[in-house]
């Protein structure tokens, strides 16, 4: 219930500029952690939530960052491809995520880790996605909260 009293809590302008980033995200989700378009609709959903919980804790300035960098990656995508990144093939999304990864502009390089650690935050943070992935976490030792 606490997960929801943060969300509801959020401005309007702080609600919206989330949902903004996370139609954004979208866009690259099923690229960066494929297992996304094997969950059900429910625990897709459930991914989206765990995004917009970790989002909710950002500063504005932060999220203006995001929403920038993501705006430049389908800029890039738009200037470099002439289409957007769910219309290439898997090969040229593959090369332009590539360029993401090794391009020689350090806060390039960094913006996108970020956006790949989040992806991959929103579906590996579920717990009925851990037998699909052999996981098994530890049990908190006592006295840990």
């Amino acid at each position: 219930m606490a997960a929801l009293s943060v969300l509801d809590e959020l401005s309007p302008n702080k609600r919206a500029q989330i949902e903004r980033i996370l139609a954004l995200m979208d866009e690259y989700l099923v690229f960066l952690v494929p297992l996304f378009s094997e969950l059900s609709m429910p625990q897709q959903n459930q991914a989206r939530h765990q995004l917009r919980l970790f989002l909710a804790q950002q500063d504005g300035a932060n999220l203006r960052l995001l929403t920038v960098f993501l705006h430049l990656m389908n800029f890039w995508c738009l200037v470099s491809r002439r289409r957007r990144f769910r219309s290439l093939t898997q090969v040229q999304k593959d090369r332009l995520i590539q360029q993401f990864f090794a391009s020689p502009i350090g806060l390039v390089r960094k913006g996108f880790w970020g956006i790949n650690t989040l992806a991959k935050l929103a579906v590996y943070s579920q717990d009925c996605v851990h037998p699909l992935i052999n996981y098994h976490p530890r049990p908190t030792p006592k006295g840990i909260s």
